[in-house]
């Protein structure tokens, strides 16, 4: 989760660097303090990429960071930190059953197509942009 923190701060500043900075002086002339601005004015601005984001991230939902866990990984502690990407390593790779890696690798693909896929009508019938 941190790694990707950096470069989701990135996207989201510039996002927020498009608002424009009237209706922030407009906001504090009528009285609203630092949280309505940011209920009122900076969400609602920053909607169309929040959306983006999130149904993009949601295809990536399966991914668990495969080099790390495979790393920290030992005999003791194999039968609660195995994820799909060790599984399809081990015995698609490891065990030259090729089969199964990639059947395991496209589950993962398949499986993150349909939450793209349903997040994106989703977010259309609520009357949004989605990503196609």
């Amino acid at each position: 989760m941190w790694k990707e923190a950096g470069w989701g701060t990135i996207i989201f500043l510039a996002a927020m660097a498009g608002v424009d900075p009237q209706r922030y002086e407009a906001a504090v002339v009528d009285g609203a303090g630092r949280f309505r601005q940011i209920w009122h004015i900076t969400l609602p601005a920053i909607r169309p990429t929040i959306i983006i984001l999130l149904i993009l991230r949601l295809g990536n939902m399966a991914d668990t960071g495969f080099e790390q866990i495979l790393l920290m990984m030992n005999p003791l502690v194999r039968s609660v930190a195995e994820v799909f990407d060790t599984y399809s390593y081990t015995h698609g790779i490891l065990q030259g059953k090729i089969s199964i890696g990639v059947t395991v690798g496209m589950f993962k693909g398949v499986v993150g197509l349909i939450l793209i896929v349903a997040a994106n009508k989703i977010v259309k019938r609520l009357g949004h942009e989605g990503i196609y």
